[in-house]
């Protein structure tokens, strides 16, 4: 039987409210995944049909699917705003069998323009809250909005608060690109007669000022002056619909929230009930362009309870046994007097008399505060609405009596991201690094992906991101967080082709350091799992530029500049125990390399494209590339590069740069560096992921695993031992706290190889094959999978799956008595290259058990 179970919208599977259902596209993609009791099944044709209820809009007829992936782009006329529409899907099989579903989503493909107010002369850090009442004859059969409250905001009708997401809208460069949030279905929340529509907005990332990011060249904020509001409001009834926009006849006024701020917390003061409400002024237009919010939003999806309680002089310490990013909901006594006080502060750790150890905060206060009103008049519980704190233990002081632990939550929340992997094996420190590498990711997404998010920074990084963006879409669906990591830099990149190191921009070189081939790689991950041309050819030029604003900072080739270069190794790899550059792989090595990689991507998306001259272009390019880096470094008779240190080695072994015939004599010199360091690695945050897939490549995937679960230091394993629930920053425990965030996604990236390499799986590579970067690139046809399990010896099981465009690919292994047992389950529609035991096969979709006689290793490189 033929079943359609799912129905995608740009590539995000249709769900939830109506915010998860929006596309500001105009010609955008519907898909589909499928389940048939039919193996090597897959769809030959399908319909697409979209209609309202005034009824069709388009039909697409069969559209012949071939070998393509699932999906069918809509060709049909501009789709109506603010309209609930419905699409019906159907597909045909190999074997003659229909099958049909239908779902509903919204589309707004026009730039909100609704006129935007803000509050004059208000204080900094303290949120307004925007008014505009009105009356209603008649309830609405649908009520929607469009708001853009910047920096953070909330929507309230009459009193609640219309959904339970935080941390609205979306952050970017709120002078280039506003994200507008979409809201439905707050119909119910009206009534006849008199309505209160509120929006509360915060500063946010609006305003700032850290104490870091002044000292380290901001002489003001970047993105300073009062919060503002654009909204419209549509109300659907049986005379027609009603409109309410921002205009100079809204007000505004304060409310007990006194501050906020993101670094710092929130002060709620309950003692004040009575505002002054004011007019408010129109303001002008703050960014070049405004667009709907289509990333998913931030809201809580764990909440934890204590595992133990610290007393101390005048309250409690609470563990919650996870490092996490939020707030703490805190109970509030029943008998606060008035005025009574009670703070709560945050930490990843406890220093060694058992108090908090906030030193790795830097000038980040992480203290949020609550002044009772008394007198029965307070609410049950407490939490701050604008800010997140990155903690484990949280101190909490002067509520009076005591504290039910039990009542008290650690609420973690970030981008609604979907989970569309799982690996699991018979190792309990694997299972351990790959938990906290998954936590390590959910604690550092809030519609940009941090770098940490504790102390006084919490930027998007890209040169951490390079070798994270390579993991993030095992574990987290990126269709649509992806291309807007790709918009905040293609925001930022000036006339000269350069990006910034941060995105959205705040601090960084210009140009950025040119490992932040991030650029290209969240582009390239994003296309290689979508197959949407359209967003390749949109942004092409912009990597085009990139590459050509490196070439232009190169000497013969070799890039010369470099800002971090392999950043954050063990203390003993870099210039100083308070500077985390690498002293023993170059700088400039590291951004050589990187203009070669980029090149190698850029053939991939100018073949994608059909542009043919530019795929020889940047092969040539790299090719120049390759001879110069070689020349420079390269010691042919030897096979060491540059100083021979691991991360010398392994990058270039990586990026497949070196000659064919020099490749085996300079893995052999990093199993050296290796033995040299007694079996520690000397990498940072970028070469330390690529130590692990070259060992493995070349065949020593025994090391790679005996190295993962080192408890010595430096490594993962040692993390675990001293308590980790997330990836540090860091491979010491406190040293250098103005640099040791514990809860930090570039060394998580190595999560990427237990799917990668102990299941096996790879997705497929974005355009041409056979060239260069052999550890990276996996698969090799278009649209065809890989499953190419390694086995260690010692590990005799793992077990996973990661979530494709097709459905979900799903490996499980196992050896007993020297028996290994494969078993790969195939998604509908989906061909899967099958590498065990020395053969290879290309399989449909289906069950497949492969079993025998396997050495530690896969084939190797």
């Amino acid at each position: 039987m033929l079943k359609i179970t799912g129905i995608s919208l740009d590539g995000a599977l249709l769900r939830d409210a109506g915010r998860y259902r929006i596309t500001s596209k105009l010609k955008p993609r519907f898909g589909w995944r499928a389940e048939s009791d039919r193996g090597d099944n897959a769809a030959v044709s399908a319909r697409v049909c979209v209609q309202s209820l005034d009824g069709l809009i388009w039909n697409s007829g069969p559209v012949a699917v071939k070998s393509a992936l699932p999906f069918v782009t809509y060709t049909g006329p501009e789709l109506p705003l603010f309209t609930e529409l419905y699409v019906s899907l159907e597909i045909t099989d190999a074997y003659g069998e229909i099958a049909e579903a239908e779902d509903w989503f919204y589309s707004y493909t026009a730039e909100p323009d609704f006129g935007w107010i803000c509050a004059p002369d208000t204080k900094k850090r303290r949120p307004v809250v925007f008014k505009k009442r009105f009356a209603l004859e008649e309830l609405p059969a649908k009520a929607l909005a469009l708001y853009c409250g910047i920096g953070y905001s909330e929507m309230f009708v009459n009193g609640v608060r219309v959904d339970n997401a935080r941390l609205d809208p979306a952050f970017t460069d709120y002078t280039k690109r506003c994200d507008f949030v979409f809201q439905e279905g707050f119909e119910r929340l009206l009534r006849k007669g008199d309505n209160e529509l509120a929006f509360v907005v915060a500063d946010g990332w609006r305003n700032f000022d850290s104490t870091y990011l002044l000292g380290v060249g901001i002489p003001r904020p970047r993105f300073d002056g009062p919060n503002l509001l654009s909204a419209r409001i549509v109300l659907e009834g049986k005379a027609g619909r009603t409109q309410i926009d921002t205009d100079d006849s809204w007000i505004w006024s304060y409310n007990n929230t006194i501050e906020t701020s993101i670094y710092d917390g929130e002060i709620c003061d309950a003692r004040i009930s009575l505002f002054e409400e004011k007019p408010v002024q129109k303001a002008s237009k703050p960014c070049e362009k405004a667009e709907i919010m289509t990333i998913p939003p931030i809201v809580v999806r764990e909440m934890y309870r204590p595992v133990d309680v610290l007393s101390t002089a005048d309250g409690v310490i609470l563990d919650f046994g996870q490092n996490l990013a939020g707030v703490v909901r805190l109970p509030l006594p029943s008998n606060l007097t008035r005025g009574q006080t009670m703070c709560l502060k945050f930490a990843e750790l406890l220093d060694d008399d058992f108090t908090l150890f906030t030193a790795p905060l830097r000038e980040a206060k992480a203290t949020d505060t609550y002044i009772a009103a008394g007198d029965g008049n307070d609410p049950e519980w407490w939490e701050p609405r604008f800010t997140y704190h990155g903690f484990r233990y949280c101190q909490i002081s002067g509520c009076g009596e005591y504290l039910d632990a039990d009542k008290v939550f650690a609420l973690a929340f970030y981008t609604d991201l979907s989970q569309t992997g799982d690996f699991r094996c018979g190792s309990p420190a694997l299972n351990a690094i790959h938990k906290a590498c998954v936590q390590t990711e959910k604690a550092n997404i809030h519609s940009i992906l941090t770098d940490c998010p504790q102390r006084d920074e919490r930027m998007g990084w890209m040169n951490d991101a390079t070798v994270r963006f390579e993991e993030t879409p095992y574990n987290f669906s990126i269709d649509r967080i992806f291309p807007k990591v790709v918009d905040d830099l293609c925001d930022v990149q000036d006339a000269q082709g350069g990006i910034r190191c941060t995105a959205p921009f705040i601090v960084g070189g210009n140009p950025a350091d040119p490992v932040c081939s991030s650029f290209l790689v969240a582009g390239y991950e994003y296309f290689r799992r979508s197959g949407d041309t359209a967003f390749v050819a949109a942004h092409y030029d912009n990597w085009r530029r990139w590459e050509e604003c490196l070439l232009a900072h190169s000497d013969d080739y070799i890039v010369n500049y470099s800002y971090y270069g392999d950043w954050a190794g063990p203390q003993g790899s870099c210039l100083a125990p308070e500077n985390a550059y690498s002293a023993v792989t170059p700088g400039s090595l590291m951004s050589t390399g990187y203009s070669y990689f980029n090149c190698l991507k850029l053939a991939e998306f100018a073949a994608a494209l059909g542009l043919t001259g530019d795929v020889g272009k940047w092969l040539n390019t790299a090719r120049a590339i390759a001879r110069a880096y070689c020349d420079k470094w390269l010691d042919r008779a030897t096979g060491k590069v540059a100083t021979g240190s691991q991360g010398c080695q392994v990058f270039s072994l990586w990026l497949g740069i070196l000659p064919a015939e020099c490749r085996k004599a300079a893995f052999d010199r990093l199993v050296d560096a290796l033995e040299a360091a007694d079996m520690h690695f000397t990498t940072g945050n970028l070469n330390t992921r690529y130590l692990f897939d070259i060992l493995a490549e070349y065949g020593r995937v025994d090391l790679a695993y005996r190295l993962l679960r080192d408890e010595d230091y430096p490594g993962y394993g040692y993390m675990l031992e001293n308590g980790a629930t997330t990836i540090w920053e860091r491979f010491e425990l406190k040293k250098d706290p103005s640099m040791n965030s514990h809860d930090h996604p570039m060394y998580a990236s190595i999560d990427r190889w237990f799917y990668a390499y102990l299941l096996g799986i790879q997705a497929p590579r974005a355009g041409i094959g056979g060239s260069g970067c052999s550890g990276l690139i996996g698969g090799g046809d278009d649209n065809v999978y890989t499953v190419k399990p390694y086995f260690p010896a010692g590990l005799l099981s793992a077990q996973g799956y990661a979530d494709t465009p097709y459905g979900r690919l799903a490996v499980r292994w196992k050896t007993t008595y020297g028996q290994t047992r494969l078993s790969v389950s195939v998604p509908f529609g989906m061909k899967c290259r099958i590498v065990f035991g020395g053969a290879e096969e290309v399989v449909g979709s289906g069950e497949y058990v492969k079993s025998g006689v396997v050495e530690g290793d896969n084939e190797g490189h």
